[in-house]
């Protein structure tokens, strides 16, 4: 059994060929590894292919149905009369309506396997009402941040060094939304680091937190020399936070403008609400929303009742 193949350092072709000397020792070979890695090609150029049967498996996403099922199950774990009462019902419906929120469209800004679902329930269950001030689901998405980075913490002296990282990270998230990349290299991440410690005169080694914040899995490699932040939510958690500690620069005011005016981008729309959440300024709040009113001023309301023929057209289509 390989776990975490996908830890083997960038090159598909190493890959391979451990396999490829495994399957001379072993029968059956099971391997466990996330989705950045495309194990069919992988398989495909082992040594003597065509003799080795090969079996694929996914964790597939939830959809609506099963992740109503495992709310619902979450709720009744110790009281199987529980379901069916209008107190449980109304918590079930709650639930499932914060979770689809946090996962937003097409379950892309996280995903929405079991893990990451019952982390949810949990966080959900814990939180004190008066957490939903600011950012009704701000401190849902601290808590998944803090659990990434909680798996490391016996790489940390005090929570000094984690602020340093943090705000590593937030420069570098930052950067990318600012040249509109989603990669970077081990370079432009040293330029970060290189900035940071002149702007706050202490001198992190930039090897060292890029290699803590992959066994975190904050970020991940992609590529020979290529990172990315492992998923959406983390990229945008870290944009927000920057862009709400660093009003006063004028080039976040010009980034916070451009995507005041473009709402309608689900990145830009997303890092904004982030944004609120950090700053909790009601001043941002209002500027954002008259821009995105005025932004639709030269827009109707949709009316479906005047506009029918989409509807005859679904359902001649069906």
């Amino acid at each position: 059994i390989i776990d975490d193949c996908n830890e083997i350092p960038y090159h598909d072709d190493r890959r391979t060929k451990i396999l490829s000397i495994l399957t001379r020792i072993f029968s059956h070979i099971i391997i466990l590894a996330n989705d950045e890695i495309d194990m069919v090609v992988i398989c495909s150029k082992v040594d003597n292919v065509s003799e080795i049967h090969t079996n694929f498996y996914y964790i597939l996403y939830l959809g609506n149905a099963k992740r109503e099922e495992l709310v619902r199950k979450w709720y009744c774990l110790r009281d199987e009369y529980a379901s069916g009462s209008k107190e449980t019902e109304e918590k079930i419906a709650n639930t499932c309506e914060k979770i689809d929120m946090l996962l937003g469209s097409n379950s892309g800004i996280i995903p929405a396997t079991p893990i990451y679902l019952i982390n949810m329930l949990q966080t959900i269950d814990t939180a004190v009402p008066s957490s939903f001030s600011g950012s009704q689901y701000g401190f849902l998405y601290d808590s998944l941040i803090n659990k990434s980075l909680s798996t490391i913490s016996n790489r940390y002296k005090d929570s000094s060094e984690i602020n340093i990282d943090i705000n590593v990270l937030s420069m570098l998230a930052f950067d990318l939304l600012k040249n509109n990349s989603s990669v970077f290299t081990k370079e432009d991440f040293k330029k970060i680091v290189d900035e940071f410690k002149l702007k706050r005169k202490v001198y992190p080694d930039e090897n060292d937190i890029l290699n803590k914040m992959i066994l975190a899995k904050i970020l991940c490699e992609v590529g020979p020399n290529n990172y990315k932040f492992r998923y959406p939510y983390i990229f945008y958690y870290f944009s927000g936070r920057y862009l709400a500690y660093n009003l006063y620069m004028d080039e976040v005011k010009a980034q916070i403008e451009h995507m005041i005016n473009r709402l309608y981008n689900e990145k830009y729309g997303n890092i904004i609400i982030f944004l609120c959440h950090f700053a909790n300024n009601i001043e941002i709040i209002e500027d954002i929303l008259l821009l995105a009113y005025m932004s639709l001023d030269k827009y109707e309301q949709y009316d479906f009742n005047k506009h029918t023929e989409i509807f005859d057209e679904a359902q001649a289509i069906i």
